[in-house]
C-alpha cells in the first residue's frame, strides 16, 4: 500500500522523506538534539494518517541503523543496531 508525505521524525528534528510506493524502502540519516525514539508519520492512499513509534532508544552519539516494515499501515517488523 502507498504511503504519502512520509516524515521521519527524532527529538528536535524532522525529516521528510514524501511519497513511497508499496514494496519500495527509503532511508534517511538521523541526529537527534538529544535523548531520542523514532516516530515515523505517513497517509494512506485511502485518507487516513497513521503515526507509528518504533521501539528503541538512542542519543545523539550513536550510531547505527533501524529499520521499521510497514504493511497494510502498521508497522509490522523493527530492528535495530547500535555502537556506543
Amino acid at each position: 500500500m502507498e504511503m504519502k508525505g512520509l516524515v521521519v521524525e527524532v527529538t528536535g528534528r524532522s525529516y521528510k522523506l514524501g511519497d513511497i510506493a508499496a514494496g519500495a524502502t527509503k532511508s534517511c540519516f538521523v541526529k537527534p538534539t538529544s535523548e531520542s525514539h523514532v516516530e515515523i508519520s505517513y497517509m494512506l492512499v485511502d485518507g487516513q494518517s497513521r503515526n507509528s513509534s518504533i521501539g528503541c532508544y538512542f542519543e545523539p552519539s550513536f550510531r547505527g541503523r533501524i529499520y521499521a516494515e510497514v504493511k497494510n499501515g502498521e508497522v509490522v517488523r523493527e530492528t535495530y543496531r547500535f555502537s556506543y
